[in-house]
């Protein structure tokens, strides 16, 4: 799926800044348990793939003070906004947090879902992660290789 990169951009924070090379936005809820299990995994792949810039993307649900607040708590280092009424979601057909969309330069949604399959179901986890879905699509993208799973249906807190 393409997006007119002038409409993503219409959609997000001014402040956001967004990479000539690929944009992986993440939404994400402090209230949802399944986000609070990810902002380690979310950390590492922004540093292993500093190419790509990483944006988390808070529901319109979400207070500012809560949305800094589990920022701060997990220390994540990339850019965050409130997507007010949810423009970025609804255009997007987001509704779960979280699910990770990723841009490509041509602002082609290359991945679309969830981080991996460490949850299998709402509070059911593997002992050991199978699938690396996002990490993957990166990896594919940085090399010029196709993305082999482009979507996947995210595990999560339904906001929409």
């Amino acid at each position: 799926m393409s997006v007119e990169v002038d409409s993503l951009k219409d959609l997000i924070s001014k402040d956001v800044v967004l990479s000539s090379k690929g944009n992986v936005f993440i939404w994400m809820n402090a209230e949802c348990p399944i986000c609070n299990k990810y902002p380690n995994i979310w950390k590492k792949l922004a540093l292993e793939f500093p190419e790509f810039t990483f944006i988390g993307v808070f529901t319109s649900h979400e207070e500012s003070k809560m949305a800094k607040g589990f920022m701060k708590k997990y220390k994540i280092p990339f850019q965050w906004f409130i997507d007010k009424e949810n423009h970025l979601a609804n255009y997007l057909s987001v509704n779960v947090t979280p699910e990770v969309l990723f841009f490509n330069a041509d602002a082609e949604i290359v991945y679309r879902g969830a981080t991996d399959d460490w949850f299998y179901a709402l509070g059911k986890t593997r002992t050991i992660t199978r699938h690396l879905y996002l990490k993957n699509a990166l990896m594919a993208q940085l090399n010029n290789q196709p993305v082999l799973i482009f979507k996947t249906d995210p595990i999560g807190c339904i906001f929409n």
